[in-house]
């Protein structure tokens, strides 16, 4: 496997802009994810990886060598489409040894290699059929191991579990991240389900319009997002963003409401910035400053999630278990001040 740098990559389409000068350095053997929602450049920064797309400006490497010119076929990547992209005429077995056979592999190396990862990824007893034969998981895991059977430096995956199901997206991530790990593996993930790149991803890169907005582990940019549109996007529900003006006594206006933080923000008179705090990071209690109106209830078992209208936006409180809400239309909250986050006037996190 080999470590992957992005430098100062771009690509324009005509006068549109479809990804900005993006660094970036996935390590030897990391999984990492490329998050953001449709749109926004995550897929053609792969494909300018794969050698799909030619990069308007910047460089590609991988494993030290300079690809950015190079055809796909010398880049020594594997990639799995979205929609697998399997041979229908082809038995499973035929798709898996496909790279094999086009590298001249044959015989008793070539049935060695696709049994083994067959095995692997549970397919030995299909490989006699054919993709239309196969449920959506196979299929999943069939183009996983036409991906993995000729070893390659770095693996792109371009949302390969959108057409499963709950449960077999589930069973899916789990058996991906054991086989990067087994083997090693350096993946580059691209999906717009930020549950899959928190579940996944040893660091993840989180894209709006092109434009990488922040770099890190799941936990850290969950905890620490740098804008408001990560703390929108991460997280569900996603971070609710109050907008509050820092009066000359420090406190924070709301609305009509008025949150005394334990920190000095006297240095921000003024300003009206974003408030950022978690569901789980606001509690219910007869002293909170932070009061609304309770919209709606979801009792989702293991937790309970209360939509509450606080001024001109409705929040969301992730409450332990079957939590009982009081039978009153108004709640007060208590923010866990330590646990917030406050952005610019920019989106940009203080």
């Amino acid at each position: 496997m080999a470590e992957l740098t992005l430098t100062g990559l771009e690509k324009r389409f005509g006068t549109t802009v479809a990804v900005q000068a993006i660094d970036l350095t996935v390590r030897d053997g990391e999984f990492f994810a490329l998050l953001g929602p449709s749109g926004c450049g995550k897929t053609t920064t792969m494909r300018m990886v794969a050698g799909l797309e030619a990069p308007s400006a910047g460089r590609i490497g991988i494993g030290g060598r300079d690809v950015t010119a190079l055809s796909p076929a010398e880049r020594n990547v594997g990639m799995v489409f979205q929609d697998y992209a399997l041979y229908p005429h082809m038995t499973v077995r035929d798709n898996i040894g496909y790279p094999l056979k086009v590298r001249g592999v044959r015989g008793p190396e070539y049935a060695r290699r696709v049994d083994e990862v067959a095995g692997q990824l549970q397919l030995a007893a299909l490989l006699d059929r054919r993709p239309g034969q196969l449920s959506g998981g196979q299929q999943q895991r069939a183009a996983v191991s036409r991906a993995v059977v000729h070893p390659a430096d770095v693996f792109l995956f371009d949302e390969p579990l959108s057409n499963l199901d709950a449960k077999l997206r589930l069973e899916a991530r789990a058996y991906l991240k054991r086989l990067q790990r087994e083997l090693g593996m350096t993946i580059v993930y691209v999906t717009h389900d930020q549950v899959e790149a928190m579940a996944l991803a040893d660091r993840m890169a989180v894209m709006q319009g092109g434009v990488v907005q922040q770099v890190g582990r799941p936990l850290d940019v969950y905890r620490h997002p740098a804008t408001t549109f990560v703390a929108g996007f991460i997280g569900s529900p996603p971070m609710n963003l109050l907008s509050v003006a820092v009066q000359p006594d420090g406190t924070l206006r709301c609305g009509d409401l008025t949150l005394t933080p334990p920190f000095d923000l006297r240095a921000l008179v003024g300003r009206t910035l974003s408030l950022g705090v978690r569901p789980e990071h606001l509690s219910l209690d007869p002293e909170g400053e932070l009061r609304g109106d309770v919209v709606a209830v979801e009792l989702l078992g293991v937790e309970t999630i209360v939509m509450v209208q606080v001024t001109d936006t409705l929040i969301a409180v992730r409450l332990h278990g079957e939590a009982e809400v009081p039978a009153e239309p108004v709640v007060a909250l208590r923010p866990d001040w330590n646990r917030t986050s406050l952005f610019d006037e920019e989106g940009k996190r203080l």
